[in-house]
């Protein structure tokens, strides 16, 4: 698929709902695969104004990884900090 077809495809299945959001800054989603990496390497998971940027995806990066499987690309998850420094000290 081209990027054309799948910003169509990521409209139709309400992507379009999230542009603004995520145009604004309020809302940052995090790359699945640079988690498990960095959780893999020891890395706790800090809070998002320090995350390096490749930890981010872009609106392209969505975009692209849109398929036919009948889904958005994007998941959630929210959690309350443990501590009032860290969300989850013991990683």
């Amino acid at each position: 698929m081209t990027y054309k077809e799948k910003l169509k495809l990521w409209r139709k299945r309400g992507g379009g709902a999230l542009e603004p959001v995520l145009a604004s800054g309020a809302v940052a989603l995090l790359d699945a695969q640079w988690i498990i990496s960095h959780a893999e390497a020891g890395g706790v998971l800090a809070h998002r104004q320090a995350l390096p940027k490749e930890a981010f995806l872009s609106f392209a990066d969505l975009v692209e990884a849109t398929t036919d499987n009948g889904s958005l690309p994007v998941g959630a998850l929210s959690y309350p900090w443990l501590t009032k420094d860290h969300p989850d000290p013991r990683g």
